[in-house]
């Protein structure tokens, strides 16, 4: 081939590479299996949406996307190894610190609080009483649902966490862009059963995939330190949790 056709070529390859995402030396080139924290919910569907399209595979980290038994099997899954990430109610995740899992948080999923979830939390965790008489009238906002894995594996592979967030805030854009589009890419993976409950559901949580920046997965800081003084107030943990270390900044590259 000449030159300059050759020349060409290698032009246009690199254009395709770019458009597609991540291509350098940090790619991991790995599978990373992702446990929601609970059956498939329009809460997810960014998730969804950055597997159907491809996003997840253009960062290098292909996401194997698995239903949760139940709202605490993240934390078993990432603390026996079978996950790389898990889907998590910050309570459950501040819960699982609080009793030495070595669990992070490292991406915000739904930025908007909900009274009902944070009580569900809590009684996966046998704390009834706190569960039943918890006041969230002064309740700061917070992230309700975060993304999170082992905190080793975020010092020893930050290249797979860099992957997936930027795979899955793809895909929350996208929803935000197109809503139906993204509702229909979840529903060609999940149940066709879900469908009634999944459509009702995604216009109430739409809200909260950006925060107040109208940015996706942000995390506050400022507004995580409210949340973790309030967290002990209300006796969701004994101690506020430091969220420098339960939401370590990614390392660098």
């Amino acid at each position: 081939m000449a030159r300059p056709a050759l020349l060409a070529v290698l032009a246009a390859v690199a254009v395709a590479l770019a458009g597609c995402g991540s291509t350098g030396v940090d790619r991991p080139n790995v599978s990373a299996t992702l446990v929601l924290d609970g059956a498939p919910s329009a809460g997810d569907v960014g998730i969804y949406v950055a597997a159907a399209r491809g996003y997840d595979d253009a960062e290098g980290v292909r996401l194997q996307i698995r239903a949760g038994a139940t709202a605490a099997s993240g934390v078993r899954r990432l603390r026996s190894g079978s996950a790389t990430f898990a889907v998590l109610d910050i309570h459950d995740l501040a819960i699982a610190r609080e009793r030495g899992d070595d669990v992070v948080g490292v991406m915000a999923i739904s930025q908007l609080p909900s009274v009902s979830r944070a009580r569900a939390a809590l009684r996966a965790y046998g704390r009834f009483a706190q569960a039943r008489s918890l006041d969230f009238g002064d309740a700061p906002s917070y992230p309700e649902l975060v993304l999170a894995m082992k905190g080793r594996i975020l010092r020893e592979q930050p290249a797979v966490a860099r992957a997936a967030i930027a795979a899955i805030t793809r895909g929350y854009e996208e929803e935000l862009q197109d809503p139906e589009a993204a509702l229909q890419l979840e529903l060609a993976r999940v149940s066709p059963r879900r469908e009634a409950a999944l459509r009702a559901e995604l216009p109430r949580v739409e809200a909260g995939f950006v925060g107040r920046g109208g940015e996706v997965g942000v995390l506050d800081r400022r507004e995580l330190r409210r949340w973790a003084a309030w967290a002990k107030r209300a006796g969701i943990v004994r101690r506020a949790p430091s969220i420098d270390e339960m939401f370590p900044p990614l390392p660098s590259r």
